[in-house]
């Protein structure tokens, strides 16, 4: 399977992720390595992970596999085909990559940190996890290796939940919905002491879908 376009909602780990360019007049003379650098440089960040790519044969010159220090000519065609890993790895930093908990077949509970999104983007936990975990071996396992069932605001720290199956996401689904056998607790930690036994926070916590400026507050109680 092969995509052209590195999209988080089209990400599946069984592709080949494709990026075709074609050398132009103002290009002409440069060395192979200097024009990935330049044109790849999301994904191929260092010389040395251009190299590599060069020496697996990830990176063709007119369909063919060259050395890195070949010089170009105006015209030709350099295609790099990255495996659907490689390429999140270099699009999904370290710090978003959670710590496992929990993790069989059919699911895995994941560690995300503070100031880490859970979906939504290359910088994620959902796409940190799919990096670190291992893939089910079930019949209905995700193509995308795993996927969130929930989600925690990214100033929050704590437990996520992935599936790892297409029935073990429904399954969670369903529960979440139907508040049946997964419960959610909330800690906050306070610096100092407070002046009085209630208060009220103005800190945005959520959005209003249908308003996204506003922020819902929340009621401190003791």
């Amino acid at each position: 399977k092969v995509t052209l376009r590195l999209e988080p909602t089209l990400l599946s780990l069984s592709h080949t992720f494709v990026q075709s360019f074609v050398v132009s007049s103002e290009q002409e003379g440069m060395r192979l390595e200097a024009f990935c650098r330049s044109t790849f440089g999301t994904l191929l960040a260092s010389r040395r992970a251009v190299r590599d790519a060069i020496r697996r044969g990830e990176v063709m010159l007119d369909h063919t596999q060259v050395e890195h220090t070949r010089k170009l000519s105006a015209g030709q065609l350099v295609e790099l085909c990255l495996p659907a890993l490689s390429a999140l790895s270099a699009l999904c930093p370290s710090h978003c990559w959670p710590r496992i908990v929990y993790e069989d077949d059919c699911l895995a509970v994941v560690w995300k940190d503070k100031d880490v999104r859970s979906t939504g983007g290359w910088h994620t936990a959902e796409n940190g996890a799919r990096l670190v975990v291992k893939p089910s071996c079930l019949a209905d396992a995700l193509e995308q290796r795993a996927l969130a069932v929930h989600r925690l605001d990214k100033p929050v720290a704590g437990l996520l939940i992935l599936a790892k199956t297409s029935g073990c996401h429904r399954c969670l689904t369903l529960w979440l919905e139907r508040r049946h056998y997964i419960s959610k607790i909330y800690r906050a930690v306070v610096w100092g002491d407070p002046t009085s036994l209630q208060g009220e926070s103005d800190y945005p916590v959520a959005c209003l879908s249908l308003d996204r400026e506003r922020g819902i507050n929340t009621k401190a109680i003791p």
